[in-house]
C-alpha cells in the first residue's frame, strides 16, 4: 500500500466539544493524499467515541489509545505510527483551512530543498471572532531560519507547520518532560536541519479559548525555559529566541515566587546583557519599518 504524502497527528485529551470540528476541517482538505492519526492520551470524556465514529466512516482516520503521559508523549506515539513523508502536528481544538495541505504541497514543489514548511494562521476566540493573525507575505525560502524567525518572518506553530519525516527521524521527537512550549522547543530544534520555506497564505485556525492549566497551577519543570541549562544551542539567533521565551516566562510568574527566582537566576547565569541589546535592535528595526 502506498504511503500517504502527509501524516496529520492530533493528540487528544478531554476535547469532546472540539474534536469533531477539528476532524471536519481536516477531512475538508482539497488534497486527499493524507492520513489522520488521533492519539487519545487517556481522555476521560466522550471524545474517543467521536473519533472512533469518524474512523469507521473514513479509512484515513486512525484512533489510538494510550495511558495518560502528556501531550509530548502522545505526539511521539503518533510519530511512531505515522507513515507519511511530511508530518503536521495539529491541536485537537484547532482547525486546518481547506487548502492547507495543498498550500504545503505548493511550497514543497517550489522549494524542493526545504525541510520544513510554514504557513500563516489566524487566531479566533470562542465566539469565532478574529483576534489576530500571522504576518502576511509571499513565498520565501530561508537558509537561516533562526534569523528569519527572530525577525518575525514566520512562526512555526502547530497546524501551520509541516516537517519532513527524515528530519524527525534524525533529530528525535518531542521532549516528554515538557508540557508548556514543548511544541516551540521542538520547532526550534527542528530548524537546525536546514532550509525553511514559508508563506503568508493562511493554513491554520488557532482557537485561543480555554487553554487549560494556567502557569500558576502547574510545576515549572514542565516548561521549556526550565531546561535552558541542558540545551545544546549552536546559533546566536536560536539563543536569542530562547532568551525571549525566558523573558515571557518571567513575566508570567509573579515576582517573589520561587519559580520567578529560578527563572531570574537562569537569565543572570546563562544570558548576558547582549541578548537584551539584540532584542532592542529588533524593536528599533520594526519601529523604523526596516523589516
Amino acid at each position: 500500500m502506498k504511503s500517504p504524502r502527509y501524516s496529520i497527528i492530533i493528540p487528544l485529551y478531554n476535547k469532546e466539544r472540539k474534536i469533531a470540528r477539528t476532524l471536519d476541517s481536516v477531512l475538508a482538505q482539497t488534497m486527499a493524499d493524507y492520513e489522520v492519526i488521533v492519539v487519545d492520551d487517556g481522555s476521560r470524556d466522550n471524545g474517543s467515541e467521536i473519533v472512533k465514529d469518524y474512523s469507521t466512516k473514513d479509512s484515513r482516520v486512525r484512533y489510538i489509545y494510550k495511558e495518560n503521559g502528556g501531550v509530548s508523549s502522545a505526539r511521539n506515539r503518533g510519530i511512531k505510527e505515522a507513515k507519511g513523508e511530511w508530518f503536521v502536528f495539529l491541536d485537537a481544538d484547532d482547525e486546518m483551512l481547506p487548502t492547507a495541505l495543498s498550500g504545503f504541497e505548493r511550497l514543497s514543489r517550489r522549494f524542493s530543498k526545504a525541510r520544513i514548511l510554514v504557513g500563516g494562521f489566524v487566531k479566533r476566540n470562542d465566539d469565532g471572532v478574529e483576534v489576530g493573525r500571522s504576518r502576511e507575505g509571499g513565498d520565501k525560502l530561508t537558509y537561516n531560519p533562526y534569523l528569519s524567525h527572530w525577525l518575525n518572518k514566520f512562526y512555526p506553530r502547530p497546524g501551520a507547520t509541516a516537517i519532513r519525516r527524515d528530519v524527525i527521524d534524525y533529530l528525535g521527537g518531542f521532549d516528554t518532560r515538557m508540557s508548556f512550549f514543548e511544541d516551540y522547543e521542538f520547532a526550534l530544534r527542528m530548524m537546525q536541519a536546514g532550509p525553511v520555506a514559508y508563506t503568508g497564505e493562511l493554513v491554520n485556525v488557532y482557537n485561543v479559548g480555554d487553554t487549560g492549566l494556567s502557569h500558576s497551577t502547574h510545576p515549572h519543570n514542565r516548561e521549556m525555559s526550565y531546561y535552558i541549562p541542558e540545551m545544546n544551542i549552536n546559533n546566536i539567533f536560536w539563543r536569542a529566541l530562547v532568551y525571549e521565551n525566558l523573558e515571557y516566562t518571567l513575566q508570567w510568574w509573579n515576582k517573589g515566587t520561587e519559580e520567578y527566582e529560578y527563572y531570574f537566576n537562569l537569565k543572570e547565569t546563562h544570558f548576558s546583557r547582549f541578548y537584551a541589546a539584540i532584542h532592542w535592535v529588533r524593536q528599533q528595526m520594526v519601529r523604523h519599518h526596516w523589516i
